[in-house]
């Protein structure tokens, strides 16, 4: 799952040269709290609201997630990550699954496989795929790839994250927390949209999405915008996910 307005930490300047103590401090504490940001002990729950926008129209629904007890995949130690996503549709209410598997190594928290409700197993991710990535300050950012889900097809792009800021405090359902990393993606693809001997020229994707982790609770918003200025691909929309309790 990937999921966002920016807050900068307030740097304290001392005749424009020192850098106050405080925030010495903070970025050296947010360093040896990896896991913190993104707890993966078994037996936690999370229950999310999520809206998607498209075209004018608004589709909410609910999504529980829960870690599980940790387990094996090609001799590495995961943990699976269990999300199901339910919303009321013209068609009735629809539920889908999905088994994300991360991974926590030298440099970070990847997710390592991804399992879907019609998935006979779980599918390897880019080894590039991380989701926070050492050292947790500022500076760090990293290329990976990234799927679409707002457009009319999935579409892979290259993408960059990076963590825009150590300190922010955001209010969703759940409450006020403070002291949050924001992770910012992202991404740029042109695609040419010819079929067959028609061509109907290049469409521009853009991609967006900004996420807050909160220390010992893990994820509680995201906000991914999906943009496309070609009729063929689709215009796109934006999806955001909010904390409303957790376990």
């Amino acid at each position: 799952m990937r999921w966002f307005m920016r807050i900068q930490l307030i740097v304290c300047i001392v005749f424009g040269i020192l850098r106050c103590p405080f925030n010495n401090l903070v970025q050296s504490q947010v360093k040896q709290d990896l896991e913190t940001y993104f707890p993966l002990q078994a037996n936690k729950q999370w229950k999310y609201r999520f809206a998607i926008t498209q075209m004018g129209s608004e589709l909410t629904g609910i999504m529980e997630a829960k870690t599980l007890p940790k387990r094996q995949m090609n001799g590495k130690d995961v943990i699976p990550y269990v999300q199901v996503a339910t919303a009321q549709t013209i068609f009735g209410q629809q539920s889908e699954q999905t088994i994300d598997f991360y991974l926590k190594d030298k440099s970070g928290i990847r997710l390592y496989a991804s399992q879907k409700a019609n998935d006979t197993e779980p599918k390897l991710q880019e080894k590039s795929n991380y989701i926070l990535k050492l050292p947790l300050d500022e500076k760090t950012r990293w290329k990976h790839k990234e799927e679409t889900t707002l457009l009319q097809e999935n579409l892979t792009l290259d993408v960059e994250s990076r963590i825009a800021a150590i300190d922010t405090t955001v209010t969703v359902s759940a409450g006020n927390f403070e002291h949050c990393i924001q992770v910012v993606t992202k991404g740029r693809k042109i695609k040419s949209m010819k079929i067959g001997l028609i061509n109907y020229g290049d469409a521009e994707i853009k991609f967006e999405e900004s996420c807050w982790y909160a220390p010992k609770v893990g994820l509680v918003k995201s906000i991914r915008k999906e943009q496309s200025n070609h009729f063929l691909v689709g215009i796109g929309g934006t999806m955001m996910f909010e904390l409303m309790s957790r376990e």
